[in-house]
């Protein structure tokens, strides 16, 4: 695992299954939008205005077009790749009480299930 306190520039992987329909837990005014559409709309608007400034960037993103070596049934839509400067970016951006009001909801009606991995860079 990298330290915490690294500050050298870290990769996040995340790996993302969007539901057919975002759930806001039948919040008013939540009209029907696939998850891939809310995550898109909401969730990358709302990161982007918290990350405006920041030095984190879309190292990649793409649509997943089949599972290789993988479980039976394991399925993920899209694979996205944000570089960070260090770990700690990273965890001051997504433990912010502006990350967890602004976006974080947006995230959760979005995902039907995701992982995350911070990859550092093999000297």
């Amino acid at each position: 695992m990298i330290p915490a306190t690294a500050s050298t520039p870290v990769y996040i992987v995340s790996l993302l299954r969007y539901k057919e329909y975002a759930d806001y837990g039948n919040a008013a005014g939540s009209g029907p939008c696939s998850g891939r559409e809310i995550y898109f709309q909401r969730y990358v608007r709302a990161f982007k205005e918290l990350t405006a400034g920041e030095p984190v960037t879309v190292f990649f993103l793409g649509r997943v077009q089949a599972g290789l070596l993988a479980p039976e049934g394991e399925q993920w839509d899209d694979i996205v790749v944000m570089q960070y400067p260090d770990l700690s970016s990273f965890r001051r951006i997504t433990e912010s009480a502006e990350y967890l009001a602004m976006a974080r909801p947006h995230r959760d009606a979005a995902l039907d299930d995701y992982r995350m991995m911070v990859v550092g860079r093999v000297e």
